[in-house]
């Protein structure tokens, strides 16, 4: 391809195929679940989350370094899940 001169072009338009997944309200009861289980989490438990990032779902396993519950967040492996995003706990 004549543009396969162009550092980093078929990175960026492989990027750009693909889809935007929607994200997915819990129910109410999938809702009353994952509230149990965030009042049960602690600061340097290990947990697994399944959450909702940009265009689609991400796993990310490891210790919690901060719960806030007045801002609504957990610090997992440095990176800030805010509990609106989160589908699943394990």
């Amino acid at each position: 391809m004549p543009f396969d001169a162009l550092k980093g072009y078929t990175e960026l338009i492989s990027t750009q195929e693909k889809t935007k997944e929607p994200k997915r309200e819990p129910s109410e009861e999938r809702a009353a679940e994952l509230n149990e289980k965030v009042r049960k989490i602690r600061k340097g438990d290990e947990i697994s989350v399944v959450f909702y990032e940009g265009d689609g779902y991400v796993e990310m396993t490891g210790k919690v370094g901060k719960i806030d519950f007045v801002f609504k967040f957990i610090e997992l492996c440095g990176n800030t899940i805010y509990f609106k995003d989160i589908y699943d706990i394990k």
